[in-house]
């Protein structure tokens, strides 16, 4: 394909980039972008992840 995520603004600067690598490249080419979910909620997820297991590390002490 004759098409990338590195030559658009917003996904060159976008965080996700590597997860989705520019989305769809269907929806690319006809100029509908489709931005994955985690470019919304990540750093949340990333929060609740770390919160679980600094909770399961201090349970498994004694």
């Amino acid at each position: 394909m004759n098409t990338s995520p590195f030559k658009d603004t917003e996904c060159r600067n976008c965080v996700v980039l590597p997860l989705c690598m520019g989305g769809c490249t269907y929806c690319r080419l006809n100029k509908n972008k489709f931005c994955i979910p985690e470019k919304y909620f990540l750093d949340k997820y990333i929060n609740k992840l770390y919160t679980e297991a600094l909770s399961h590390k201090g349970a498994s002490r004694p």
